[in-house]
């Protein structure tokens, strides 16, 4: 949201991070604050950090919901039988499986995704990701996939 002055920019996102890994990659955040928290990361460039945070399975979070049989957002971290288990709160990282993990974006000064970038994050063991988009001026699609580099 810029509300950090330039000259501070890089010691508040390390004190994030900082913050992060002190409480091993736990999500803190509820749902409002949580989408800020992403798109900082993002924006810096740690999807590294993303992919941490939510790719857990043993704390509540979105690998935890995985690894509880959710097939849809649940309306709590928990993941808990008795509430929504099919709700679009908590649905913050969808947008960075588009903008960070597949990279897609919107060039400075482009209106309706005429002229796009695409600047993917590959993160962790994911070997692969796509993801498409419909924009006012047309389909955006992306798909990446790591391959090992054999060294003698």
């Amino acid at each position: 949201m810029k509300l950090v002055a330039p000259q501070d920019y890089d010691a508040v996102l390390a004190h994030l991070i900082e913050d992060i890994r002190s409480k091993d990659n736990r999500l803190t955040a509820g749902d409002i604050g949580y989408r800020y928290v992403l798109k900082a990361l993002e924006d810096a460039g740690r999807s590294d950090v993303i992919y941490d945070m939510n790719s857990r399975i043993d704390v509540p979070g979105y690998g935890y919901q995985l690894a509880k049989g959710a097939t849809a957002l649940t309306e709590s971290w928990q993941a808990l039988p008795s509430v929504s288990n099919n709700h679009f709160m908590l649905g913050h990282l969808m947008e960075w499986f588009y903008t960070g993990l597949c990279g897609i974006g919107q060039a400075p000064g482009s209106v309706g995704f005429k002229d796009i970038e695409i600047k993917p994050q590959p993160v962790g063991d994911l070997k692969e990701a796509r993801a498409t988009y419909h924009s006012v001026n047309g389909l955006v699609s992306v798909q990446w996939r790591r391959t090992k580099l054999l060294l003698n």
